[in-house]
């Protein structure tokens, strides 16, 4: 248990909702390469992407994360 008296650590759940924390989530650096295959609709790059772990928290709105309205989620 975390010394803080509104955390606490939660079992396994598959639904990302609001306010997760997604500790040593994988964070991809796109680099030049990258860019260019983006740029060129590649479909790969000629570099590695760097990719570094970082604690994040969920940020988008829970019910629009259940009734599957976003592209994208806001970390």
């Amino acid at each position: 248990m975390s010394g803080f008296a509104w955390y606490s650590k939660m079992s396994y759940s598959s639904d990302l909702t609001q306010g997760d924390l997604l500790v040593q989530c994988p964070i991809p650096f796109p680099n030049a390469s990258m860019y260019k295959a983006i740029l060129e609709n590649e479909a790969t790059v000629e570099e590695p992407v760097d990719i570094k772990p970082g604690n994040l928290v969920v940020l988008s709105q829970a019910c629009d994360l259940v009734n599957e309205k976003l592209d994208t989620v806001v970390l």
